[in-house]
């Protein structure tokens, strides 16, 4: 797996830098108007669909046909309070128009940082998290990649690792923390990662794929 981070170039620099990891609430991102970056959904508890369930109010069922839509339940009693995101190539993952990745990735800033060692990564990154739990600044930690649901036809829970396929483009990975400040960023710092890192403008990303003859594929990112 290859773990990419796309943002401002500031904020790229300084996260290879200094292995700064910046956390928003998951309420800062319900309520961006960027429908890329937004989502109103984000972290609701569960979703149900109307024929799935029945709603009695004053002992008096509703019917499933009174409802336009499915039924979607935020009940405040999540585990996790802040996230940071980043984009991912893993084994399996479909390509589609010989693109690594969908072009909408590049309105998330003018600069990308490849991770090209992710389980160095990941194990450094357990390394900051573990003395934070310790001295009780976050509560706990939780990371794995997004997996993406139809929400015109699934039913069940959603928490803050299933969004809805209209993201799927993203192929996202997310890192989530309980922290004591629920409402404002969060931020740690996990040391340098630039020796398992690079950076590239955004407008050098040839986002290319080639697939040679043996069945394998080249990725271009510059």
């Amino acid at each position: 797996m290859v773990f990419v981070r796309f943002g401002e170039k500031k904020h790229v620099e300084q996260f290879q830098k200094e292995g700064l990891i910046y956390m928003n609430t998951f309420g800062f991102f319900k309520g961006l108007e960027d429908r890329e970056k937004g989502d109103p959904d984000e972290n609701i508890t569960l979703i149900a669909q109307p024929k799935n369930f029945v709603l009695t109010i004053d002992n008096i069922d509703i019917p499933a046909t009174d409802f336009v839509g499915p039924v979607k339940l935020s009940l405040n009693n999540s585990d996790y309070t802040h996230i940071f995101c980043m984009s991912f190539l893993a084994a399996g993952t479909e390509f589609y128009d010989c693109k690594i990745f969908n072009d909408k990735v590049r309105d998330f800033g003018d600069t990308m940082l490849i991770i090209t060692h992710p389980k160095d990564f990941i194990n450094r990154l357990n390394f900051a998290i573990e003395p934070l739990i310790e001295r009780n600044i976050i509560d706990s930690a939780r990371a794995q990649r997004v997996e993406y649901v139809d929400f015109g036809s699934y039913s069940g829970d959603i928490g803050p690792f299933k969004k809805h396929t209209f993201f799927e483009h993203q192929r996202e990975w997310r890192l989530c923390l309980q922290t004591q400040k629920d409402k404002e960023p969060f931020s740690f710092k996990m040391g340098s990662i630039a020796d398992i890192s690079k950076i590239i403008p955004v407008c050098n990303f040839k986002n290319k794929i080639i697939e040679l003859p043996d069945g394998k594929h080249q990725f271009y990112f510059s």
